[in-house]
Parts: C-alpha cells; structure tokens; sequence
C-alpha cells in the first residue's frame, strides 16, 4: 500500500501486501506525454510497474473512495536523482507514473490505515468564479479540476443548472495563489465573485422515508431512516435488510447516492454527523437496474430528512492570540460581539439558502422533469 502525503508524515501502517505503504509526496506532477506522475514514500512491501495498483482515499462524508489504477512505471530517487525503473521498497521515495485517479493525500493498495480525517479542517469560505474570457470558460473548469488534483484543499463545484463554477477556500492568500497559478501555467486571468460562508447541516430528530415497488415511477423499493450521529463522524451508513436479499451492485448505488445527495441538505449546505440506516429493499428482476435505485434513493432520503428536520451551523476557527494588556478588554470586547465560541453555533433567524444543482429531490414533480430532462 502506498500514501501520496507529505514526506516525513507517517500514515499508514505495515501490511502483508505485494505493494507498499507510504506517504505523501510533492505536488502531483504529468509526464510530456499527459501521463499523470506521483510521488511516494514506500514502508512495506514491494511498488512494482506494471501491475493493477488501487487508490483509496476519504470523502467529504467520510466514506471510502476507490478508486483502479495501474502502475506503468516506478522510479526511485537516489541521491537526489531518480534512477532507471526499478522496484521500490520499503523506505524508499520513488516517483510513480501511470495511475489515473491518483490525488495528493490518496493511499494506494489498500485501505486499511487509512486516516480517518484529513490533516486540515475543511474551507468556510466559498466563491464563485469565472474566466475573465467568457471564450476561456471550457478550458478554465478542466484546468480548475486538475488543480484541485494537486491540491486536496482546493474544492471545485460546479452548478449543474446555469454551469456556475464555486471554489472553497481558506482566505485571501489561497486566492491569490490560485489565480496566479491559473495566469503563469494556462494564460487564463479570473475573475472571484463575492466571498460567501460555507455552513453545515446537521440532522436534529429521527426521520424514516418509503417509496415501494410498483408505487412510484422505479422498479425498486427503498426505505432509509436518518438520524443524528456524534460530532465530527461524517455521514455514517448502516444497513438492517438482509444483506444477501440486493445484488451488490444495487447496495453500492444505494449507499453512494445516499452520500452524494446529503452534500444538499434542507437548506442546501452539506449535512454532517448523521447516521444513515438502509431499512427496506426489494427489486423485480430482470427489469430493475442500479439506475433505478440511484433515482429513487434521493426521494426517499429527503423525505426521511424532512421528516428528521435540520438546523444550520456556522464555521468556528479556533485560535489563540495574544495581545498587549491594555488591549485585552477591547479584544475579549470585539470577540464577544462576534459571539466567538469554542464549539460550532446554531444560526439564528432564517437559515440561509444555497440554490440546489441536483433536480431538487425534494420537489417530486420537479426531480422527475429534471431526470427527464437528463434523459
């Protein structure tokens, strides 16, 4: 198994595997030839070219992500230089080519040990942004995409409805590199929209969804419950049905399409620190398909999360400062008034709102013309 992580930063753990474990490396990187080159430190085993190598890596709910690939070649660096390919080993960093889906942060070969969360929180802030050229916006999002290959901080979602482009970000400084990077490696200047504040969902009560077979538009039958999970756990996904009684494949597009649709809560931000319970299942074959299962799971989720209700948290950064004392009572003064606190607040007055990008599962008539729409 191996890690793309920063040098120095151990991750994973030995594993009696034919691959490595590692970590992080530089940025990822493209050979001449468009081929995608990562780097890694080696801890076990053996990184061979030339043989199927997976990449897993966490979600933004805190699933599992797999994703294959393939090692074409493996280069080890000695003394500062990369040598001819060769077989890299254990304490070894070698340049790897060859697996398509690799990020920064990505641990290859297997998933055990893999962290449980990432080594930063996620952005509070988000913003729109474009080309400056309305001619250079094609390119610009695919350009924006592998950015964000080499850099796991940097989020890009883009608004399936008016094709609007968002980036998450930290601050000021993090724009400024990107838009540099953007001008220096693409000649494509950029334009930020208004900074807005990235806020959470989380689930407040129990809530259950049903739609069953032969009663709704798909030949699949679906029950979920939702209900709150402990703090900083992500999206938590049980199953209570017989495990046996649904094709595999079917139990994938359900879980998968759970995670993908709570990135849109009630109120449109992501919901967080759930759990998830797949209550009810049926098909008909050889008419059902996945297709049928990942359509009708976002109708019954919301349901149940209507049913649950939610209520929106704010970003808290926590932080320690230091200043002179005849400042402390202005500064404590100036915290208090932006009600500073240790833990995540509820909002108070009307939620705010984000424009929905998925068809809005929470509008039957609505879903369906947009699923047509697709079609």
């Amino acid at each position: 198994m191996s890690t793309v992580t920063d040098p120095g930063t151990t991750t994973a753990r030995s594993l009696p595997l034919p691959l490595s474990v590692g970590e992080r490396a530089a940025p990822i990187d493209w050979a001449p030839s468009g081929e995608k080159v990562a780097y890694a430190r080696v801890y076990s085993g053996r990184l061979t070219a030339r043989e199927p190598t997976d990449t897993y890596r966490r979600g933004r709910t805190g699933e599992v992500i797999e994703a294959n690939g393939k090692v074409t070649s493996v280069r080890v660096f000695t003394h500062g230089t990369t040598t001819e390919e060769t077989t890299a080993g254990p304490g070894d960093i070698a340049k790897v080519y060859g697996p398509a889906h690799v990020r920064v942060g990505d641990q290859l070969g297997s998933p055990d040990g893999l962290p449980s969360g990432g080594f930063f929180a996620p952005p509070s802030l988000e913003t729109v942004v474009r080309a400056t050229e309305p001619d250079q916006n094609a390119q610009f999002y695919q350009h924006l995409l592998r950015l964000a290959e080499e850099d796991p901080l940097i989020n890009v979602r883009r608004n399936e409805a008016d094709r609007s482009i968002s980036v998450a970000l930290y601050g000021e400084v993090q724009r400024e590199v990107i838009k540099g990077l953007m001008l220096d490696r693409h000649g494509i200047d950029m334009v930020f929209e208004e900074t807005t504040t990235v806020y959470v969902e989380k689930v407040e009560g129990v809530g259950h969804g049903l739609e069953v077979i032969w009663q709704n538009e798909f030949a699949a039958t679906v029950g979920l419950r939702i209900e709150p999970g402990p703090a900083g756990t992500g999206v938590r996904y049980r199953i209570e049905v017989e495990p046996g009684g649904l094709p595999a494949a079917f139990h994938k597009a359900i879980e998968e399409t759970v995670r993908h649709t709570l990135q849109q809560g009630l109120y449109g931000w992501q919901v967080v620190d759930c759990v998830v319970t797949l209550t009810d299942t049926a098909y008909f074959s050889p008419v059902t398909s996945a297709g049928d299962f990942r359509k009708l799971t976002p109708l019954v989720l919301m349901t149940a999360l209507r049913a649950a209700g939610t209520t929106v948290h704010e970003p808290v950064n926590q932080f320690e400062a230091e200043v002179p004392d005849d400042t402390v009572h202005a500064v404590i003064s100036r915290l208090a008034a932006a009600r500073a606190t240790i833990d995540h607040r509820r909002t108070t007055g009307t939620p705010p709102t984000r424009p929905r990008t998925d068809g809005n599962p929470l509008n039957r008539k609505e879903y369906l013309s947009h699923l047509a729409k697709r079609v």
